[in-house]
């Protein structure tokens, strides 16, 4: 059984994803269900899997670097569209 990574998946929820662990590597993945991307921990290494092919592995502060990454361009994108919408005028009838 694979010791979890508490301080790596708090920060990771804490960021809005989701962590799972089972007894042969950890997961982390967006909570975005239509994301094609996720984090694993498999054989001593984190693996960055992009639509479920191995892309690159990662240092554990890489690891903290994407995530914050992810998670502050998944906030700019949500801002962007708010001052989107609320920017739209309708024309008066």
């Amino acid at each position: 059984m694979l010791q979890t990574p508490e301080k790596l998946f708090r920060k990771a929820t804490d960021l809005g994803f989701n962590c799972s662990t089972n007894w042969q590597e950890h997961c982390i993945q967006p909570a975005d269900a239509d994301a094609n991307w996720q984090l694993i921990y498999k054989n001593g290494n984190w693996i960055l899997l992009v639509n479920g092919v191995p892309q690159m592995h990662l240092k554990y502060s890489e690891v903290i670097a994407f995530l914050e990454r992810r998670s502050s361009s998944r906030e700019a994108l949500a801002g962007n569209s708010l001052l989107t919408a609320s920017s739209v005028r309708l024309p008066v009838a």
